[in-house]
């Protein structure tokens, strides 16, 4: 057992000279990222709300716009790994989940990939990676329902937490030796997601401050990538 310790350790120790003792090229993007993303949201409860939703299964879709950075190295050996982060605006739909149908927010995401770059030349990069993502979302929005026979005013909060796993293509474009275009396109899908959409309204004596939980299920997340990049 010691011998198999000591041979895991030195193959990982002789992986991680390699890589780091190869040329390797780095890249920074600033770039423009619109998330199009396809959900199912299972409530955790048996009965919804009427003025939340009247499914148990509810079909969603994000659509935004993020401001992102990303970092990408890519080895003479061919190794390549990205890490990027990502800040914008979001907007959901839905014909089920009447709460967040229409509503407005903030999405936040930090992203890591691992994977080869079978193109590294002087003038173009083009890699792709398996990642792991963390997405973040916060939307809220105001309604008027008719409750009971009273016209009420009720406010939505909707938070995500999700966890995603996905393949992406990244290609660089040398316009000079350090600037560049970086284009890129990733999908993914949703693995681990929690939701929680919160009602309060301006009648306390019909809606007092209600939850509701829903899991995540992800079909498909589209992200398409397009900005500028420093390479050194």
């Amino acid at each position: 057992m010691k011998k198999l310790a000591l041979f895991a350790f030195a193959a990982i120790f002789a992986l991680t000279a390699t890589f780091a003792e190869s040329e390797k090229k780095v890249v920074h993007a600033i770039h423009l990222a619109v998330p199009i993303q396809f959900e199912t949201w299972e409530s955790t409860k048996s009965i919804i709300a009427s003025h939340v939703s009247e499914k148990t299964n509810n079909d969603i879709t994000f659509c935004g716009a993020n401001f992102a950075w990303n970092k990408m190295t890519a080895n003479e050996s061919g190794f390549s790994f990205l890490i990027g982060m990502g800040l914008g605006a979001t907007v959901a739909s839905s014909g089920d989940l009447k709460s967040l149908d229409g509503q407005k927010g903030f999405e936040s995401d930090l992203k890591l990939g691992w994977g080869f770059a079978p193109i590294r030349s002087e003038n173009n990069i083009l890699a792709f990676h398996g990642f792991i993502n963390l997405d973040f979302k916060y939307l809220d929005n105001d309604k008027t329902k008719t409750m009971k026979e009273q016209s009420i005013e009720l406010n939505y909060i909707t938070e995500c937490f999700e966890f995603k796993l996905g393949i992406d293509a990244v290609f660089v474009h040398h316009f000079s030796e350090h600037f560049g275009l970086f284009t890129g396109l990733d999908v993914s899908t949703t693995v681990l997601g929690y939701s929680a959409v919160f009602v309060s309204s301006d009648n306390k004596s019909i809606i007092d401050n209600e939850s509701y939980s829903f899991d995540i299920s992800g079909k498909v997340n589209i992200i398409p990538r397009i900005g500028i990049c420093w390479i050194i």
